[in-house]
């Protein structure tokens, strides 16, 4: 079964073992910042990977096999439709407005 490293036991995205794990990486950032948004460690391969990611040796963990990843795709989506809309409505409004085929 191949599920996300967010569902994973041996997927771990704390920010405190991160930065235990790289004691350097404080010096140039933190693990609390955005920018690593819930990417984590994999104990099994000890891999640093972004947490939707996937493996042959995937294990359930406690997670419900979703992961927070899939609430930001959700969020994506509706932003990329409703952006799609506001720019074919401004389409559709130049064409009528400019085009001679439009008067």
């Amino acid at each position: 079964m191949q599920g996300r490293c967010i569902s994973c036991r041996f997927f771990a995205n704390d920010p405190a073992l991160i930065e235990a794990t790289f004691p350097g990486l404080t010096a140039l950032s933190s693990a609390y910042g955005s920018v690593r948004s819930d990417a984590g460690i994999c104990s099994r391969h000890d891999f640093f990977l972004s947490s939707w990611q996937r493996c042959g040796d995937f294990e359930a963990g406690d997670n419900d096999g979703k992961g927070p990843l899939l609430s930001l795709e959700k969020k994506n989506i509706g932003w990329s439709i409703g952006l799609g809309a506001i720019l074919f409505g401004i389409l559709v409004w130049v064409s009528c407005a400019f085009s001679p085929a439009g008067r």
